[in-house]
C-alpha cells in the first residue's frame, strides 16, 4: 500500500496547496499565511486518511478525491475559525509618549492630511469623508492617516492606541459593500472613536466589509481607557484607520509592514 499512500498524501498536498493559496490571494494574505493554512489542512487530511485507512484503501479514485477535498475544506474552516475568534493577551509597551497599533494587520497606506482637511478612510476614488471628526479638535493641525488592512486570520479585537478619555464614539450602519470597490466605501459600516490625553488627540475608524453583520464597541463616550485596552471588534474581513497628529510625531512603521494591536508602536510624540 506504500504507493497508494504516496498518491493520497501527494493529492492532499496538491489540493490543500491550491485551495489555500487561492484563499490567501482572495483575502489579501501574505504568502507565509498561505503556507500556514496549507500545512494545517494537509496534516489534518493525512491524519484522517491514516485513521480511516481501512475504508479508504478499498475505495475508488473518485472517493479519494472527494474525501481529501472534504478534509481540506473542513480543516481549513477549523483553522480560520480558530484564528479569527482568538483574543490573545498582548505585551503592552511601557515606553512613554507612544501610539500603539489599534489593530492586527498590514499597513496599506500612510497619508498626510492638511490642517482643517477632512480625511477619507481609503485611498483612490473614495469619497467617504470622516466628517464626524470635525466634532473634535483632531483636525485643527496637520495629521497622518494610517490604514491597516485586517485579513480573516488576523485577530479582530481592536485596542486603544493611547491612554485617555473617549471623546467621540460614533457608529454609521452602512450597506455592507466591498472594501475592494473604492467607489462604494461610503456605504460600508464604520465606527469612529476619538481618544484624548491632555493635548494629544488620536482617532481610529473601524470599517466593515460586505460580509460583516456588525461592529462591536466595548466602550462609551467619556470612558477612561488604558493604552492597549480592548475597545471593540469587527467581525470577519475589515480595516482600521488611525488619525494622529503630525506635529512632533515620528512615524515608526512603513507601508506593507505587519502590525499587532496593543504591541506594535506606530509612532512616538
Amino acid at each position: 500500500y506504500m504507493l497508494l499512500y504516496i498518491k493520497l498524501f501527494s493529492m492532499c498536498f496538491l489540493i490543500s496547496g491550491i485551495f489555500s493559496f487561492w484563499l490567501a490571494y482572495k483575502a489579501n494574505m501574505k504568502f507565509s499565511q498561505g503556507i500556514g493554512i496549507t500545512a494545517f489542512s494537509c496534516i489534518g487530511s493525512i491524519i484522517s486518511i491514516l485513521i480511516l485507512k481501512k475504508v479508504i484503501i478499498s475505495s475508488s479514485m473518485i472517493f479519494y478525491f472527494i474525501f481529501i477535498t472534504s478534509c481540506v475544506l473542513l480543516f481549513t474552516l477549523l483553522f480560520l475559525i480558530y484564528r479569527f475568534y482568538r483574543d490573545p493577551s498582548r505585551n503592552i509597551p511601557n515606553d512613554e509618549n507612544i501610539i500603539v497599533s489599534p489593530a492586527d494587520g498590514r499597513i496599506i497606506y500612510i497619508r498626510k492630511i492638511n490642517s482643517g482637511q477632512i480625511p477619507s478612510s481609503i485611498k483612490g476614488r473614495s469619497n467617504m469623508l470622516l466628517s464626524e471628526l470635525t466634532k473634535t479638535d483632531i483636525l485643527d493641525g496637520e495629521t497622518y492617516l494610517i490604514g491597516i488592512m485586517m485579513t480573516i486570520i488576523d485577530v479582530h479585537v481592536n485596542r486603544a492606541p493611547i491612554a485617555g478619555k473617549v471623546i467621540l464614539n460614533k457608529h454609521f450602519p452602512g450597506k455592507f459593500l466591498s472594501l475592494k470597490d473604492k467607489t462604494s466605501i461610503t456605504e460600508n459600516e464604520r465606527n469612529t472613536i476619538v481618544f484624548k490625553a491632555d493635548s494629544l488627540i488620536v482617532g481610529i475608524i473601524q470599517i466593515a466589509s460586505k460580509q460583516v453583520r456588525r461592529i462591536v464597541s466595548y466602550i462609551d463616550e467619556n470612558d477612561q481607557v488604558r493604552i492597549g485596552q480592548r475597545v471593540g471588534a469587527i467581525l470577519f474581513g475589515s480595516q482600521v484607520d488611525v488619525v494622529l497628529p503630525s506635529k512632533s510625531t515620528s512615524i515608526l512603521v512603513k507601508e506593507g509592514e505587519q502590525v499587532y494591536a496593543g504591541e506594535t508602536i506606530l509612532a512616538k510624540f
